[in-house]
C-alpha cells in the first residue's frame, strides 16, 4: 500500500486523499503533513485507538464500548460513541482527508489506512524483514531493519489513553518492543558492538530486573567488553530480584551467561598500578562545547570568582570546592558547566571527569551512585574487574585515588542530595560542580558549597543568540519578526536556538511567518522540538521533570497549567488545585524546586509564575492526564473563587446596593478573600486585574452565566475609581449578555446602565444615553421602582453634560411622579436633583437637595455617596460666590475619596478645588491642585484631562496677569 493514497478495500475503489500519520508510541497522534490533528479528549482518543488497533475492519458499536470502557460503561455510552465519531470524522475532515477515511456501516464503524500510515504496523514490518533477513543469514540487513523498527517506539505506548482495550494494546506493543530490543542486541553483539548494547540494555534491565533474557544478553556485552565486574553484579541483582519478588532461581541461560564470566581466564592486563588503576594520560571527558553558546557571561565570572575565592579556603580545610547549577529544561545548565570546565582547564592538570547521573533522562532511571562510582573510577583509569563490588570498598578506592589530584569532576544532570553526596571526595584539590534541576544544597561540614541560578536570556542576549545563527540580513530586515520570536521562546535558549535552526534549514520561512506558526499554543510545543534527538525536544524535556513529580504536585501542575493569569499568588493557586493554602504552599515550593514555577516577592506576598513555554506543556498535561470532570471542576472553582472575591472586593470599597448572593463553592477549596479596608480591596483588583478579564472570558466562554453577571457586579466600582473604561465596557457588556441569557430584566437594567455611564465618563454621550435607556425600557419591565430612580438619575446626568437641560428637567419630573415614598428620602435622588437643580442656576435649590443627600447618605453609612453630593455641593457654593464655603465641602470630599481609593472622583475634586483658591486668590495652591488634577486624569480619563488642562491653563494666566498689575502699580 503506497504511502500517498489508499489502496481498495473491499472491492470498493477509494478515492486518493492525503497522507495521515498515526502514531501510537508516546503520546497518541495524528498527523497531516506537520499538522496535527485534534483528536480530542482522553475517553476519544481511546476510541480512536480501538479504531486504528482494527484499521480496515468493521467495528461494532458494542465492541467499541467493551473496548473503550469495558464493564464501567455509562448509559449513555452509545450516544458518546457518536459523539466521539462524529469528532473525529471532523478532525479528519478538518486535515484534508476524505470522508470515506472513517465510515459507518449499519451499527459499525470502519477506519481506513495504508500500512505505512501507522507506527506501529511500518514498525511491524521492519520486524517482518528483519526476521526474513536473519534466516537467509544477511545480518547487516537484519540490524538495519532492526534499526528502523526501534526508531519508531519511543516513548510509553498509547501513553494517557485510557480502557481496556488500550492497555492490553499497551502491554503487547511493549512486550513487543523488548522482543525488537533483544533481537536487536543479538545482532549488535554478532557485529562487535558490545559496548553499544551494554549502554542500550542497561536502563532496559534495571526497568525489568525480571526478565531473564534481557539480562542475558546484557551479560554477555559486559563480558564481551571486557567488564567482568559489571556483568557479575547485573546477575546478583537480577537473582535476587528473581528470588525477593517471586520466590524462584535463575534459568540456566542466565546460570551460564554467569559461568562463561567466571570461566574467563584473561586475569589482569599489564601496565596496573598496585591499587588498579592504570598509568595513562589524564582524563579529559568534557564534552565538546556548544557551537552557539552566548549570552552567560555574567553566570560565568561567578563561577571563576567562586573557584578563586574557595581554592585557598579548600586547601587550607581540607575539603573539596562544590557548586551546584539549577535551573529549569532548557536553561543550558551542562553548556554552562562545560564552559567553565574549558575556561578553567589549566586549573585542573590532572583532568576533568563528566559524568551524566541521568537525574532527568528520556527513559533511562537515574544512575545509582554505586554505578556512578563505577564510571568514575574506570574514568580514572581502574580497569573494570578491579573495581569493588562493595559500595564502601569502592568509594573507599575513589576517595584514595583523588586525594593528591587536581582534578574537575562535572556531575551533570542530577536528580537530588542523596545522588550527589556519596561521589564528593574529602579532597582539596578536587572541584566538583554539580548540574540540576532540582534545588538542593550539598551540606556536608567538609564541603564548601555554593549555588548558581540559572534563569532565562535577557532580551539582549536572546537577540544576540538569534543573529549568531541566522544571518544578518535575515534578523535587520524583520525587526518585528525577530522580536516576536524572542518573546514566543520566552528567552529560553534551547527553545531560541531550535527556533533559528528552523529558520537556518528553511530559507524562504521569514521570522514573521515562524512566529505566525509559534503563536498557536497548541502548536508551539511541536515547533520548538526536534524528531531526531530527545535531548533538544522541549516537550520530552519538560516530561522528565514533571515524571519526578510526586502525585500530588504531578496534579497541581497541571492544574495550575488552567490558572489563565500571567501570574498567581497562593490564594488563587490553592483555589485552582482544590487544596487548603497550607498544602498549596508546600505544592507551589517543590514545583519551585523543580524549575516548573517560580515567584517574586510583592508588597501583597509572594507571586507564582510559569514560563510560557512550560505552562502550555502543563495544559498539555491537564487535558491527558485529568478526567474531563476533573478540568471542568478545575474551571468550576477558578471562576466562582474569582467571582465571589471580586463581590468580596466591591463591598469593601463601600458601595451601596445590594450585593448578589455568592456562588456556591466546594467544601474542600479555600474560602474567597475578604478585605478589612478599601485599599487592601483596591491592592488586590489592581493586581488580578488582567487575570479577572480572562477569568470572564471563561466563564462566558463555558456558559456559567450565573458567575458572569455575578463577576461583571463586583469589578464594576473598581472600575469605576480607575476609570478603566476599555475593562468596564468589557465586563458590563459580558454581564448584561449573562443577564439577558438567565431572562433577568433586572439585571440587563443594571448592566445597560453601567454601560452607559462608561460611556458617560468618557464622553461618548449619545451612546451613553442609548444605553441608559435601555436599561429604563428593561426595568420597566419590572416592579421595582428603586431600581427606576436609579436609572432616571443617571439619565439626568448624562442629559445635563450633554447639554440638554430641558430633556433633563422632564425626566426629572418623569421621576418625581413616581410614588414618593421611594424618592422622598433617597439620597441618590436628591443627589441628583442637586446636580440638576445647579446647572440651572436654581442654587437655592440645588443646595437644599445636596445637603439633604448629605444627611441621608451619611446616616445610611453610603460614603462615597455622600461625598459625591458635597462635591456638587461645593460647586454650588462656588458659583453662588462663596468660594471660603465651596473650599471647605471640597476638601471633606477630597478626603473621602482618598479613603475610599476613587482616585478618579478624587481628580475631578482637585479641578474644581484649583478653581475655589483661584477665586480666593490662592494662586500657589490653585496650581497646586490643577498640576495634580492633569496628572491624575491624563493616567485615568483623557477625556476629561483636556478640561483641567484648560483650567490649568487659565490660573497660569491670571498668576500672569496680577504680576502684570503688581508691577505696573509700582512703577516697573
Amino acid at each position: 500500500m503506497a504511502g500517498s493514497g489508499m489502496a481498495p478495500v473491499d472491492g470498493e475503489c477509494v478515492v486518493e486523499d492525503a497522507v495521515l500519520q498515526v502514531l501510537m508510541f508516546g503520546r497518541i497522534r495524528a498527523l497531516v503533513g506537520e499538522a496535527e490533528l485534534d483528536l480530542g479528549p482522553p475517553g476519544r482518543c481511546a476510541l480512536w485507538s480501538v479504531l486504528v488497533g482494527h484499521a480496515n475492519r468493521p467495528v461494532s458499536r458494542t465492541h467499541l464500548i467493551d473496548a473503550v470502557w469495558g464493564e464501567q460503561a455509562p448509559g449513555s455510552a452509545p450516544a458518546i460513541v457518536h459523539t466521539y465519531v462524529s469528532a473525529l470524522r471532523k478532525a479528519l475532515a478538518g486535515g484534508g482527508l476524505g470522508a470515506a477515511r472513517l465510515s459507518r456501516h449499519g451499527d459499525s464503524y470502519q477506519l481506513r489506512l495504508a500500512e505505512d500510515e501507522c507506527d506501529v504496523t511500518r514498525a511491524e514490518a521492519h520486524w517482518r524483514a528483519a526476521e526474513q533477513a536473519r534466516q537467509q543469514g544477511r545480518g547487516d540487513v537484519a540490524l538495519a531493519e532492526l534499526d528502523a523498527c526501534a526508531g519508531l517506539m519511543y516513548g510509553v505506548p498509547l501513553d494517557g489513553v485510557p480502557g481496556p482495550h488500550a492497555e492490553d494494546e499497551r502491554s503487547r506493543l511493549i512486550e513487543f518492543r523488548l522482543e525488537v530490543q533483544e533481537r536487536r542486541a543479538e545482532a549488535q553483539l554478532s557485529a562487535g558492538l558490545a559496548e553499544l548494547v551494554c549502554a542500550e540494555l542497561g536502563p532496559v534491565v534495571a526497568q525489568y530486573p525480571l526478565r531473564e533474557s534481557t539480562a542475558v544478553l546484557l551479560i554477555r556485552a559486559l563480558h564481551q567488553a571486557g567488564r567482568r565486574v559489571e556483568a557479575i553484579g547485573v546477575f546478583d541483582r537480577v537473582a535476587q530480584a528473581l528470588d525477593s519478588e517471586l520466590g524462584i532461581d535463575v534459568g540456566p541461560q542466565l546460570r551460564r551467561a554467569r559461568n562463561d564470566v567466571d570461566q574467563d581466564s584473561r586475569g589482569d592486563a599489564t601496565g596496573r598500578r598496585a591499587d588498579g588503576s592504570r598509568a595513562g594520560p589524564a582524563p579529559a571527558q568534557l564534552p565538546a562545547r556548544t557551537a552557539f553558546f552566548l549570552g552567560r557571561e555574567n553566570v560565568l565570572a561567578q563561577l571563576d570568582r567562586w573557584l578563586a575565592e574557595t581554592r585557598e579556603g579548600a586547601r587550607h580545610a581540607g575539603v573539596s570546592p562544590v557548586c551546584t547549577i539549577v535551573g529549569g529544561g532548557g536553561m543550558g545548565k551542562t553548556e554552562v558547566a562545560v564552559a567553565f570546565g574549558d575556561r578553567s582547564r589549566d586549573h585542573f592538570p590532572d583532568g576533568q571527569l563528566f559524568l551524566d547521573l541521568r537525574g532527568f533522562h528520556p527513559g533511562q532511571p537515574p544512575l545509582p551512585s554505586m554505578d556512578a562510582l563505577a564510571v568514575l573510577l574506570r574514568g580514572l583509569g581502574v580497569a573494570a574487574d578491579r573495581i569493588p563490588v562493595e559500595l564502601d570498598v569502592r568509594q573507599a578506592l575513589y576517595h584514595q585515588l583523588l586525594a593528591d589530584q587536581r582534578i574537575l569532576i562535572v556531575l551533570d544532570n542530577a536528580l537530588n542530595r542523596d545522588q550527589v553526596l556519596p561521589l564528593i571526595p574529602p579532597a582539596p584539590g578536587v572541584v566538583v560542580v554539580v548540574t540540576s534541576r532540582n534545588e538542593f544544597a550539598v551540606t556536608l561540614d567538609r564541603v564548601l558549597n555554593a549555588q548558581f541560578q540559572l534563569d532565562t536570556l535577557a532580551e539582549h542576549d536572546a537577540r544576540q543568540l538569534l543573529q549568531s545563527i541566522l544571518d544578518q540580513e535575515r534578523t535587520t530586515t524583520e525587526p518585528a519578526g525577530l522580536d516576536r520570536l524572542i518573546t514566543l521562546c520566552g528567552g529560553l535558549p534551547l527553545a531560541i536556538r531550535i527556533a533559528a535552526e528552523r529558520l537556518a534549514i528553511s530559507p524562504d520561512t521569514s521570522l514573521s511567518e515562524l512566529a505566525d506558526e509559534l503563536d498557536d499554543e497548541k502548536r508551539r510545543l511541536d515547533m520548538l522540538s526536534t524528531d531526531d534527538d530527545e535531548m533538544t525536544n522541549l516537550r520530552a524535556i519538560f516530561s522528565w521533570s514533571y515524571r519526578a513529580l510526586t502525585f500530588e504536585a504531578a496534579q497541581a501542575f497541571r492544574r495550575l497549567g488552567l490558572h489563565p493569569g500571567q501570574d498567581f499568588d497562593l490564594a488563587s493557586g490553592a483555589a485552582v488545585i482544590g487544596t487548603s493554602d497550607t498544602r498549596t504552599r508546600h505544592l507551589l515550593q517543590q514545583l519551585q524546586r523543580a524549575h516548573l514555577l517560580n515567584s517574586n516577592a510583592t508588597a501583597g506576598g509572594a507571586r507564582y509564575q510559569m514560563h510560557d513555554l512550560v505552562r502550555v506543556y502543563a495544559t498539555e498535561r491537564a487535558e491527558f492526564d485529568e478526567p474531563e470532570r476533573q478540568l471542568q471542576a478545575t474551571s468550576t472553582r477558578l471562576i466562582h473563587w474569582f467571582t465571589n472575591t471580586a463581590i468580596n472586593q466591591r463591598l469593601a470599597l463601600g458601595t451601596w446596593g445590594q450585593a448578589p448572593d455568592p456562588l456556591a463553592m466546594s467544601a474542600e477549596v479555600p474560602a474567597p478573600l475578604t478585605f478589612g479596608d478599601p485599599e487592601a480591596a483596591l491592592g488586590w483588583a489592581e493586581s488580578e486585574r488582567d487575570t479577572l478579564s480572562a477569568v470572564h472570558a471563561i466563564a462566558d466562554r463555558t456558559g456559567d452565566y450565573e458567575a458572569s453577571w455575578r463577576l461583571a457586579w463586583g469589578l464594576y466600582t473598581y472600575d469605576t475609581y480607575r476609570s478603566n473604561t476599555e475593562y468596564a465596557l468589557t465586563a458590563q457588556t459580558l454581564g448584561a449578555k449573562a443577564a439577558k441569557q438567565l431572562e433577568n430584566p433586572s439585571n440587563i437594567a443594571r448592566f445597560e446602565m453601567c454601560i452607559g455611564q462608561c460611556y458617560w465618563g468618557a464622553g461618548e454621550m449619545s451612546a451613553a444615553e442609548d444605553h441608559a435607556r435601555a436599561a429604563l425600557d428593561a426595568i420597566r419591565r419590572t416592579d421595582q421602582i428603586a431600581n427606576q430612580l436609579q436609572v432616571l438619575g443617571t439619565i439626568i446626568g448624562i442629559l445635563i453634560d450633554k447639554g440638554d437641560l430641558p430633556a433633563a428637567s422632564q425626566t426629572a419630573e418623569e421621576l418625581q411622579q413616581l410614588p414618593p415614598e421611594f424618592w422622598a428620602h433617597h439620597p441618590g435622588v436628591h443627589r441628583d436633583l442637586c446636580y440638576l437643580n445647579y446647572a440651572l442656576g436654581n442654587y437655592d435649590e440645588a443646595l437644599s437637595y445636596g445637603l439633604q443627600s448629605i444627611t441621608e447618605a451619611e446616616s445610611s453609612g453610603e460614603l462615597n455617596l455622600a461625598a459625591l453630593s458635597q462635591w456638587y455641593v461645593g460647586k454650588v457654593h462656588r458659583d453662588a460666590g462663596r468660594p471660603d464655603d465651596a473650599l471647605a465641602v471640597f476638601q471633606s470630599a477630597l478626603q473621602t475619596f482618598r479613603n475610599q481609593g476613587d482616585e478618579h472622583s478624587g481628580a475631578l475634586v482637585m479641578e474644581d478645588l484649583a478653581v475655589a483658591h483661584q477665586l480666593l486668590g490662592n494662586h500657589a495652591e490653585a496650581t497646586d491642585a490643577a498640576q495634580a488634577a492633569v496628572s491624575m486624569l491624563e493616567l485615568l480619563s483623557p477625556y476629561e484631562s483636556k478640561r483641567a488642562r484648560n483650567v490649568l491653563a487659565e490660573i497660569a494666566e491670571c498668576r500672569r496677569q496680577v504680576k502684570t498689575d503688581h508691577r505696573a502699580a509700582n512703577g516697573n
